[in-house]
């Protein structure tokens, strides 16, 4: 049984939609069809209904898939995940899909490949996850206590935290996260670092904005914060936030012989 995930993107286009229909026909595809008007609907049907999908589709805009994969503990081990996107985004660009036409197809055809996901408390990411301080009081510095495998405190003012999943990279590594730290308050005029790829994803990172101020890998972290922490949909994050000390296999339909595309982190992709 398929479990289609259509969100407001997804639900404008009636292009899509129609083809989508076609497909399904064409494929003798039962699914079950969720029209979301939000992410936030997703973790209730998943929590209810998730177990009995052989395959769940993300249909319209990245959010939408990540929050599946977020969720993804309430699949079954042999689930597959799919996207089918509205738009050009950095997902799509990592599954090799060019659009919702070029989406069906891949997944009709099938070829699935299993990556690492990490988690953040009881959720999961496969490729990033960002994290963002938020303060009240704008003249009260931001302080985050950053944990790295229980050896190493790092203390640092900052507003921004994008996690990168390394299972996913192509370069041999010795850990799987990377931390990277920003602050809003100082500008940067450095175009090649992380964040010409990561302000596609992030919409909070901007480069005329933010500066870099920490890189460091790590095999599990620890946060804590003086300030609030949100996730990149505004949702809170519980504190202290635990990073990578439970892993998943995710199953990942992607196009076939654009494998080495679907696990590219943004910092490799050009």
């Amino acid at each position: 049984m398929y479990a289609l995930f259509f969100d407001k993107s997804a639900n404008d286009s009636q292009a899509l939609q129609n083809h989508v229909e076609g497909w399904k026909q064409s494929n003798n595809i039962h699914a079950e069809e969720y029209k979301l008007e939000s992410v936030d609907q997703i973790t209730t049907i998943c929590r209810e209904h998730g177990k009995k999908y052989s395959t769940i589709i993300a249909i319209g805009n990245e959010n939408t898939f990540e929050a599946l994969v977020s969720e993804s503990r309430y699949f079954s081990d042999q689930a597959v995940l799919g996207y089918i996107p509205t738009s050009t985004n950095l997902l799509a660009k990592r599954l090799g899909i060019k659009d919702y036409k070029d989406g069906c197809n891949v997944i009709a055809q099938r070829k699935v490949i299993e990556l690492t996901a990490l988690s953040v408390n009881q959720r999961y990411f496969l490729f990033d996850f960002q994290l963002s301080a938020m303060q009240s009081d704008n003249t009260t510095p931001i302080k985050l206590h950053i944990h790295l495998d229980k050896s190493l405190q790092i203390d640092l003012p900052t507003d921004i935290i994008i996690l990168h999943n390394r299972n996913q990279e192509l370069l041999p590594h010795n850990s799987p996260i990377l931390l990277e730290a920003f602050s809003r308050k100082t500008l940067s005029s450095d175009k090649n670092n992380i964040l010409k790829m990561a302000s596609q994803r992030f919409n909070a990172v901007n480069t005329d904005e933010n500066r870099l101020q920490l890189r460091i890998p790590a095999n599990t972290l620890r946060i804590e914060s003086s300030a609030e922490l949100k996730d990149g949909y505004g949702h809170s994050i519980k504190l202290p936030v635990t990073i990578g000390v439970n892993k998943k296999s995710v199953r990942l339909i992607v196009k076939k012989g654009q494998e080495l595309q679907a696990i590219l982190s943004p910092g490799l992709i050009s």
